[in-house]
């Protein structure tokens, strides 16, 4: 394996309830190792040392599976910290498999692309998050962390070192076609939607001209930007997309939210807020 190993020596207890589900691909070994399996997290890393929760067929459980130094799965014995796996690797407990959501339906809420802003006004506080690395090999984002929760210790654990932007905002003065973004220190944003498309009215005038048009994709791949989506199931969704790079670094904050160690790579974030 010529790609970066995650060493993660972790017990299994605090696993059961918490940790990150990777969404990579089962490989198997060649030669002597041809009936040996690695898991290749797709951002450039693999397990080793630790065990780590895989969703192997997406349905939105997760599996736990221990991983030996050299990245190997264990199957149908005892793992170094005294738990059993089955012939398939998976944690078990008095033969049963022990399984974990992983948080997918959170991930795979649907835009209410018709949505009407009148539908959505009020106050809304951060309510889980997932954050993805674009894999530039298969040019798919690959999940490094999910939080179904309102906790920032979480957020910091699992997401991204510090707190997004926004911790809470509030949907007002709406009407079919237009709505404003109005944040805790009453900094306000002001949205029109014109042939089907959300733009932001950065001088306030009351339409979207061409300079407004032609900042729509730069305003949205920045930070302080606020991105909206309207989700079906009445929550609100925020994007943001940033170069991240640490070339350079020791690779301790990388590995921790299961990033690339090294380098520029692309981090997406999708923040979800529930209406009080």
């Amino acid at each position: 394996m010529n790609i970066k190993k995650i060493v993660c020596i972790t017990a299994l207890a605090s696993l059961a309830m918490t940790g990150t589900a990777f969404a990579g691909t089962w490989k198997g070994g060649e030669g002597e190792n041809q009936n040996k399996w690695w898991y290749d997290n797709g951002n450039g890393s693999y397990p080793s040392n630790c065990w780590q929760w895989i969703d192997g067929n997406g349905d939105g459980t997760a599996e736990s599976y221990y991983f030996d130094h050299n990245g190997w799965l264990l199957t149908d014995t005892t793992t170094p910290d005294g738990y059993t796996v089955n012939a398939s690797g998976a944690w078990v407990q008095n033969g049963v498999v022990q399984t974990k959501k992983t948080g997918q339906a959170v991930n795979e809420a649907k835009i209410n692309v018709n949505a009407n802003p009148i539908d959505y006004e009020g106050i809304y506080s951060y309510s889980g998050a997932a954050s993805y690395v674009y894999n530039e090999q298969t040019r798919q984002y690959v999940l490094c962390g999910i939080t179904e929760g309102n906790s920032w210790d979480e957020w910091l654990e699992k997401i991204y070192p510090s707190k997004p932007t926004y911790e809470e905002f509030a949907i007002k003065k709406t009407d079919v076609d237009r709505y404003r973004f109005v944040d805790k220190v009453r900094t306000t944003y002001r949205f029109i939607r014109d042939d089907g498309e959300w733009y932001y009215d950065i001088n306030s005038d009351g339409r979207i001209d061409e300079y407004e048009r032609d900042r729509k994709n730069e305003l949205e791949r920045s930070y302080n930007y606020p991105e909206i989506e309207f989700l079906e199931d009445g929550r609100i969704m925020m994007n943001t997309e940033r170069y991240l790079d640490y070339t350079g670094s020791d690779g301790s904050t990388s590995s921790r939210y299961g990033w690339p160690s090294q380098g520029k790579f692309l981090l997406k974030t999708e923040i979800y807020y529930t209406r009080r």
